[in-house]
């Protein structure tokens, strides 16, 4: 046993020792670090709204109930296809007694293009649904897009590596170290805030939905930073 136990450790020191010596011999190799980017505008076909349905104990309150049913009117007045496009995302119940629990439920609604969403804000304030908003807009094939600008990234990293080293009659040898980065330009997000006036047959007013729902196309940005072995050339 006592065997076993030595020879793990060894075993475990060695490689301990083997990765520092590596990260010195990195540390210590002539190189040249250079940066590559690559960018792309690519248009949105997905747009996640956030829905938000709550009950709070007070008087003249409107049950979770009577809002159920106006968010399934609603879209089915948006021609919504609810199996395929609405998911609950959380929903709870606070409350000791009946009559102080304080009820939510939280919805995902995922719709496909900006006339999608114009008919589904215009179908919530005609039906009185109250808290909707935009949460997010992106493209399905938003991650086959990154992986492709990684690699065009890479290679101008490596181009403008092999430039600046001929410039001095040197040449470049494997990369030693490779950092990436990524980044989305951020979306308007249009918001459908409204009072529950409709629900409630008070006086208050709506308020008024964006005149342009358009979705603006989003800026993709890769930057990979690498840090190549530097060699003299043959």
């Amino acid at each position: 046993m006592k065997r076993t136990l030595f020879i793990a450790i060894a075993l475990l020191l060695s490689a301990t020792l083997s990765s520092q010596a590596q990260q010195i011999n990195i540390q210590n190799e002539p190189y040249i670090e250079v940066r590559g980017s690559a960018n792309a505008t690519v248009e949105p076909n997905k747009i996640d709204v956030a829905i938000s349905l709550s009950e709070a104990p007070s008087k003249g309150k409107i049950t979770l109930k009577h809002q159920e049913d106006a968010l399934a009117k609603a879209l089915k007045a948006a021609d919504i296809d609810v199996k395929k496009q609405l998911k609950v995302v959380s929903q709870s119940s606070v409350g000791e007694k009946r009559k102080t629990i304080y009820q939510f439920k939280n919805y995902l609604l995922t719709l496909s293009s900006a006339e999608q969403l114009a008919d589904v804000f215009s179908a919530f304030d005609e039906f009185g649904v109250a808290n909707a908003s935009v949460q997010k807009t992106y493209n399905d094939s938003m991650e086959m897009i990154r992986q492709n600008l990684r690699i065009e990234a890479m290679k101008n990293a490596q181009q403008t590596a092999t430039t600046l080293t001929e410039a001095v009659g040197q040449t470049i040898g494997s990369a030693i170290q490779i950092n990436d980065y990524s980044s989305d330009a951020p979306v308007a997000n249009y918001t459908l805030a409204r009072t529950q006036s409709k629900l409630l047959g008070d006086s208050q007013e709506a308020v008024e939905l964006p005149q342009d729902l358009s979705l603006k196309p989003i800026q993709i940005t890769q930057t990979i930073t690498v840090r190549f072995q530097l060699l003299p050339k043959k």
